[in-house]
């Protein structure tokens, strides 16, 4: 298609016009395979609530006054937290391919753009399809962490704490593991990895629950069995990340790791010389019984030369999660000051003010929630 390029903005009410039209037919076409899986709406409904998800984010009026990367970046977030929240535990929502659906609304969008740039369809649709894959991919990983998390423990707050836990250490533990200089391979960088995501979280989740008689040995171990093959061993997906798995494969069951790792952290917390799990305390310690441990390879015999190449790290680190000043999750929160916030609706009554970040998390969990974008203070 030709480029958009120099073009007068239309007026946002024909882009809105034309989007809604469009959206009606491409989304009546895309269902059509999986409308068979859907036991609670009518084809109908599901056509209207679907298009009107992807129509409602377009009303966003900032949109228009945001370079176009921003603005397709912020429609997908904006559209999938709809779209997402409402039907993620639908059966048939990872069979529904809206990539090519997202793009298209995306160029609509941006024909009423304050900002006419040279574009083309194939560059605005790629960027778009990607964002969108994205967002899929994050909300099967946290869907799968929640899933993980409910095989483990059974009382909500508990699981919310450690659920929150496991998400706000994923991405720190990851990047402590790809940026170690240390020349390892697959097997021993999954290794730090999973050291790192296991003590930062489960020691943040051991403050946070009570400690002792909640947060057990065993129930950490579990969690991290769970975690590593959420959906059952014949299931494809896992935790674990694949750029670190994708060569190697996905560990085996009850990989024997996790379990000497967990003894090492408890062993640690639970001894009255060493103390409990803070960040002050670790210090004091010392170096843990875990770091001498630290290098089993599936089949059980640690290589020896990971032994000597891995040093300590008994700090948690907190980079990358200082969180929004405005959220009421405070020293839970997962988002960072410049996110946007959104307010708790409940019954048509303005509640508790969230980042972003944990908005999106509490609709992993429960799709029912209503909320609307506010400006920050």
């Amino acid at each position: 298609m030709a480029a958009a390029a120099a073009r007068r903005a239309v007026p946002q009410e024909d882009m809105l016009e034309r989007l809604h039209t469009m959206l009606h037919a491409e989304v009546a076409a895309a269902v059509a395979p999986i409308v068979s899986q859907e036991r609670q709406w009518t084809e109908s409904q599901l056509i209207n609530r679907i298009s009107r998800y992807l129509y409602n984010a377009a009303k966003h009026e900032d949109l228009l006054s945001l370079p176009w990367a921003e603005a397709c970046t912020k429609y997908v977030e904006l559209a999938m937290g709809s779209y997402g929240g409402a039907c993620q535990d639908k059966t048939w929502f990872y069979d529904l391919d809206l990539g090519k659906i997202f793009g298209r609304a995306a160029w609509e969008l941006l024909t009423a753009s304050k900002h006419p740039q040279r574009l083309t369809f194939n560059e605005v649709t790629e960027m778009v399809g990607n964002e969108y894959e994205l967002w899929l991919g994050e909300t099967l990983h946290y869907q799968a962490m929640w899933v993980a998390v409910e095989k483990v423990f059974s009382e909500h707050k508990v699981r919310d704490k450690v659920f929150t836990s496991l998400k706000k250490f994923y991405t720190p533990a990851l990047d402590f593991a790809l940026n170690d200089s240390r020349p390892l391979d697959d097997l021993e960088r999954l290794q730090v990895f999973l050291r790192k995501w296991m003590e930062d979280s489960l020691g943040r989740a051991w403050s946070a629950v009570g400690g002792p008689g909640i947060l057990t040995q065993k129930s950490a171990a579990e969690l991290f069995y769970a975690l590593v093959a959420p959906f059952g061993e014949k299931g494809p997906f896992s935790c674990l990340p694949d750029i670190l798995t994708k060569e190697i494969g996905r560990p085996p069951p009850r990989w024997d790791f996790i379990a000497r790792h967990a003894a090492s952290l408890f062993q640690r917390w639970e001894s009255p010389q060493i103390g409990g799990a803070t960040k002050k305390r670790r210090k004091a310690a010392g170096t843990s019984p875990a770091h001498d441990a630290v290098a089993s390879s599936f089949a059980g015999s640690p290589p020896p030369q990971l032994a000597q190449r891995v040093g300590d790290d008994d700090d948690v680190l907190d980079e990358g999660a200082e969180g929004h000043p405005s959220c009421t999750s405070q020293e839970d929160c997962l988002g960072k000051p410049t996110d946007r916030l959104m307010q708790h609706v409940l019954h048509g009554r303005a509640c508790d003010i969230y980042c972003f970040s944990c908005w999106r998390s509490f609709l992993q969990q429960s799709s029912g929630l209503e909320g609307i974008e506010i400006d920050a203070a």
